[in-house]
């Protein structure tokens, strides 16, 4: 996001958007861990193989989705840091 321009907002809400990342990153890291023991458990009986690939899918994908929101957050502290 380096063309979005932070400093338009106010550090409270630069502070909730920090929040709701953290928030975002831990959803994100629960349910790569239920996604990886739904396919481990049983060898993923149980499922088809069309929800197989969307679990795969996700947990492929979760570390560009947590990237991005650490992106977030270094972006929004630097921000609230200039101010200060």
């Amino acid at each position: 996001m380096t063309d979005f321009n932070y400093s338009v907002y106010p550090i409270e809400v630069l502070e909730n958007a920090i929040k709701r990342c953290e928030d975002d990153i831990k959803k994100i890291q629960n349910t790569v861990k239920r996604y990886n023991k739904r396919l481990t458990l049983n060898n993923g009986r149980g499922y088809s193989n069309k929800r197989k690939d969307i679990f795969k899918s996700y947990i492929k994908y979760a570390p560009a989705l947590i990237a991005n929101h650490e992106q977030e957050i270094a972006e929004c502290k630097a921000d609230i840091a200039s101010r200060v």
